[in-house]
């Protein structure tokens, strides 16, 4: 069977003459992805992850992406997926100024999204930071 992707996304590095074909049918290859970022993408794209192009099925390749884009932010290119169908993961850009005050954004990101998990999982919460104490007094 053959198919015919836009996007082809490994964990692995892509030739030249590889690159040269991909380039030639229109097809975007993006080479060297963590694999925990591989991961993500296969779930936003309904994907599935196969180690061999002769095992590809219909049904491995991920339809569910709507938008396909490089951009450049600062000195760095980065590749987004959006549009998704029914995205089952994401990822949050985190840029500052220097590590310290990133490490610092991250932390405070870190804890808004662990208050929200809270609130989700249970709605009960009790005020905190001496509010109680506050009301009573």
């Amino acid at each position: 069977d053959l198919f015919k992707p836009d996007l082809v996304i490994t964990e692995k590095g892509v030739s030249d003459l590889a690159q040269h074909f991909f380039n030639k049918a229109g097809i975007t290859a993006i080479r060297r992805l963590r694999k925990s970022d591989n991961l993500r993408v296969a779930r936003a794209c309904g994907a599935t992850i196969v180690n061999r192009t002769d095992e590809i099925t219909e049904e491995d390749i991920g339809t569910d992406c709507g938008l396909f884009e490089i951009r450049k932010m600062g000195d760095e290119y980065f590749t987004f997926l959006e549009q998704c169908k029914d995205p089952k993961a994401c990822t949050i850009l985190l840029r500052g100024a220097s590590k310290d005050i990133l490490n610092e954004v991250e932390r405070n990101l870190q804890d808004a999204l662990n208050v929200a998990r809270n609130l989700y999982q249970d709605a009960f919460i009790v005020p905190g930071g001496g509010a109680t104490e506050m009301e009573i007094a």
